[in-house]
């Protein structure tokens, strides 16, 4: 049986187990070629929406850069369910959308940030702080509006939709053929160098927060660890970009802190439902 099956786990409850993939199925290779054509399609609609609209792209306000910020995640996430059905059937589980015990996941979550900011602590010691403008790049000071829809972009949304593509389908393709160290490595350097638009100073302690959430999906057999850890690393980037008030960002990360520990306690638990037999 191949890595990327043992590292996905048996499937959650009620749900019937799938035959064991192929070695063909989920190739190293299908990730990055779902990336890029996410990336071309999404340039491809954004050149619509400007000809559509005549925005200017020089100085492009605030609902242009959430579209195509939404563009985007919306690639991401429809890219990773088309390319991986066009492979196999699609299983909640094998994205790592299944329960895992409940100590188990917040010890390797907080094991993980922890080590994740004392690497940026040595990062910022050694090379200086890293510069992001990603807030500044969705138009998120431009209006109160801009900024609760980056509030939303930023905790909610982005955590779920990169875990599912990034740790869920990408790091899963490399794991069908690759050994735990390697798949989290090239997996947490193409994460990091995505971001290279919003900070080059930053992709580098990117790389390594990519390289742990690999980690994390691989310890716990689950993605909703990494979903919690994303969205709370991006509820500090959130208080510190913005000028939002700390409170309110830090009660916006815990709605969605709680969502994720509820949604496996609940979700994917639906017993199979009877066979109809012929009359």
């Amino acid at each position: 049986m191949i890595q990327g099956y043992r590292m996905a786990g048996p499937p959650p409850h009620g749900e019937p187990p799938a035959a064991p993939p192929r070695e063909q199925e989920w190739p190293p290779w299908l990730g990055f070629a779902t990336l890029f054509a996410v990336f071309l399609v999404s340039q491809l609609a954004l050149g619509i929406v400007i000809a559509a609209t005549g925005a200017d792209v020089d100085d492009t306000p605030a609902w242009f850069d959430l579209t195509a910020a939404v563009i985007l995640q919306s690639g991401l996430i429809g890219g990773a369910l088309i390319a991986a059905r066009a492979i196999k059937p699609l299983h909640p589980w094998q994205f790592g959308l299944r329960a895992t015990p409940f100590v188990r996941a917040i010890g390797w979550a907080a094991l993980g940030m922890v080590v994740f900011y004392l690497s940026a602590a040595l990062w910022v010691a050694v090379v200086g702080a890293p510069e992001q403008s990603t807030a500044e790049d969705i138009g998120a000071e431009e209006s109160d509006l801009a900024l609760i829809a980056a509030g939303v972009m930023f905790i909610y949304i982005a955590p779920v939709v990169e875990e599912m593509f990034f740790r869920g389908f990408f790091y899963g393709s490399l794991r069908s053929r690759l050994p735990t160290g390697w798949a989290a490595l090239i997996c947490g350097v193409v994460f990091g160098a995505i971001h290279f638009g919003s900070g080059a100073s930053a992709v580098p302690i990117l790389m390594v927060l990519g390289v742990i959430f690999c980690l994390v999906r691989e310890k716990t057999g689950s993605l909703y660890p990494c979903i919690g850890m994303h969205a709370f690393n991006n509820t500090l980037a959130y208080a510190g970009q913005t000028d939002v008030p700390v409170g309110v960002a830090l009660a916006l990360g815990a709605v969605m802190i709680a969502i994720i520990c509820l949604v496996p306690r609940f979700a994917w638990r639906r017993p199979p439902q009877p066979t109809p037999t012929a009359a």
